[in-house]
């Protein structure tokens, strides 16, 4: 779960990094071997954009109360 705007910048920056490692490796890999990164990054891009879109859902106010939640459960 993303808590705040770093995490959010943390997660949009490893989607484009899978991204990127997907387009070179659709170039260079052979079919088996991009069939099995494919099979493996899929599902972990796919949550990863999931916890995006859910934190990017949330309204200002709940990512604060997100915020003061966390710092209660760390004391």
């Amino acid at each position: 779960m993303i808590r705040n705007d770093r995490e959010l910048a943390a997660a949009q920056a490893q989607i484009a990094h899978l991204h990127r490692v997907l387009q070179q490796m659709r170039q260079t890999a052979s079919t088996e071997d991009f069939q099995l990164l494919v099979r493996s990054s899929r599902p972990m891009i796919e949550r990863i954009q999931r916890e995006v879109l859910d934190y990017l859902s949330l309204p200002g106010s709940h990512i604060t109360q997100l915020h003061a939640t966390a710092s209660a459960a760390s004391r």
